[in-house]
């Protein structure tokens, strides 16, 4: 199963950028209605790869809040090695239960980065 990111604010941010925050609300579809996923007792990883060499994978630097766990809202907050290099990067995001071990993992979402001038 893959989750959906129901709204998000990401893409694209500049060079360097890191007040700019990524606020996805997380969901499913249940029976075919699109339904929020439950954050509660689950923590929140990225990683991010260069779309044009996917050799190049690095893990998130900056910070994931759960907003509101019922409702699927959560908000990341850049690190400076997120947006440090200019280009088009994949975002590989992971929900993991602290308690269980088990875990899902979303859509993949393609970030861009701009090159400040």
């Amino acid at each position: 199963m893959s989750l959906t990111l129901v709204s998000d604010n990401y893409s694209p941010v500049t060079e360097g950028d890191t007040l700019i925050n990524f606020v996805p609300q997380f969901g499913q579809y249940v029976s075919g209605i699109l339904q929020p996923f439950d954050l509660t007792d689950l923590t929140i990883t990225m990683k991010m790869q260069n779309a044009n060499d996917t050799s190049i994978v690095q893990v998130g630097a900056g910070t994931w809040t759960i907003d509101n766990a019922t409702q699927g809202q959560a908000h990341y907050v850049y690190g400076a090695a997120d947006v440090a290099i200019p280009g088009i990067w994949n975002l590989f995001i992971k929900l993991t239960n602290s308690i269980s071990g088990a875990f899902v993992h979303t859509f993949v979402k393609t970030l861009e980065i701009e090159a400040a001038p």
